[in-house]
């Protein structure tokens, strides 16, 4: 796993200063690593994410000193030793994961209408002082916004590192807003929208954000860089656990049926003990997943949809995502959702026992 930090360390260098985390870039390299080993798989996505938060923190008091950040001029750097990266959090995933910080947190309100949060970092873990959190909607709004405990921030340009840690130049807002530090990069904002988000911030309250921010989460887990989510969503049922799977995600179920495994869920993990290199991310220890999103018996009746519709003829290429549910112990549903927004939703009843498979419903598509 040495390896994949150093890689991935290389590539976050430039982003250290910049909290903008490049989702493509991740979901491009996470699905390339996953098919080889999905502890390196996050590894790398944690190593890079965590890189990002450092979109400018500096040095603060001892009880902070996981988090040291410096900003000076178009400089920042940035140095922590453990942190948490959250894909598609959920809102009760969220509040968990803030209860301990340092600061009173005030998430970015006012963002365009029908944007959603794709990843949340923390660092460090239990009590984070730093927070990046991003967002993106099909109107091409995209960026991302570190949070910082004034008290790790340092303006002292003296005081920048230049070995220990990655030192990028380049342009970047901040302002206050409370008992934080707002940061995010001036291109990747508009100004129009910036102006907005800022004067937003100013008058809202911690609760008041984090409820606005509930509704930019997704209501259900989902697994992997999905663009369905709003399909999904509104099929969803309104009981159990519904896990939205995208289509990288889908090609490795043939080999958890063979070994009988269940599909583990590896949207939020850990890592720590991180040191640096030259400038860059060199090791860090992750925590494999190990929660389980769908059953081992959910992962068969996912395969047994895939067969009976003709995906296994297609090396599993199905040019879908699923949807998954098990309403009750004798069945599950499974729902075939396309990629392309002409297609229809299809709805498969599984047997539990039989794997048996029968063609519910099809509908049109809606977002």
């Amino acid at each position: 796993m040495g390896s994949d930090f150093s890689a991935m360390g290389r590539s976050a260098r430039a982003l250290i200063a910049v909290p903008d985390v490049p989702l493509d870039s991740i979901r491009s390299r996470s699905h390339a690593a996953r098919a080889r080993s999905r502890m390196g798989t996050f590894g790398a996505c944690a190593a890079l994410a965590l890189a990002a938060v450092g979109a400018g923190t500096g040095v603060g008091a001892k009880i902070y000193n996981e988090v040291h950040v410096w900003l000076s001029g178009g400089q920042s750097a940035v140095l922590i030793h453990s942190g948490v990266l959250m894909r598609h959090p959920m809102g009760s995933e969220l509040r968990d994961a803030i209860a301990g910080a340092t600061f009173p947190v005030v998430f970015p309100v006012g963002v365009p209408a029908g944007t959603r949060v794709d990843m949340v970092t923390l660092a460090p873990i239990g009590h984070p002082s730093s927070i990046t959190i991003s967002y993106q909607n099909a109107a091409g709004f995209k960026t991302s916004f570190a949070l910082l405990d004034p008290a790790v921030v340092s303006a002292d340009a003296a005081q920048l590192p230049t070995g220990s840690v990655g030192i990028a130049v380049g342009p970047f807002e901040h302002w206050r807003v409370g008992g934080e530090i707002v940061l995010t990069r001036n291109t990747g904002v508009s100004l129009a929208d910036l102006n907005r988000i800022k004067a937003a911030m100013s008058t809202a309250s911690p609760g008041d954000s984090l409820a606005l921010t509930e509704t930019m989460l997704p209501t259900i887990t989902v697994l992997g860089g999905t663009v369905r989510l709003g399909i999904a969503e509104h099929n969803r049922p309104a009981n159990g656990r519904s896990v939205l799977v995208d289509e990288n995600f889908i090609r490795t179920i043939p080999a958890l049926v063979k070994r009988g495994a269940p599909l583990l869920d590896s949207r939020i993990g850990t890592i720590t003990n991180i040191t640096y290199k030259n400038g860059d991310i060199s090791t860090g220890v992750g925590r494999p997943p190990k929660d389980i999103a769908v059953s081992a018996g959910g992962v068969r009746a996912i395969y047994a949809v895939l067969r009976s519709s003709g995906v296994a003829r297609g090396r599993y290429f199905c040019g879908c995502e699923m949807l998954f549910n098990q309403p009750n112990r004798s069945t599950y549903w499974v729902w075939q959702i396309p990629m392309s927004a002409s297609s229809a939703v299809t709805k498969y009843s599984v047997d539990a026992k039989t794997f048996a498979v029968t063609r519910l419903t099809e509908g049109a598509t809606r977002r």
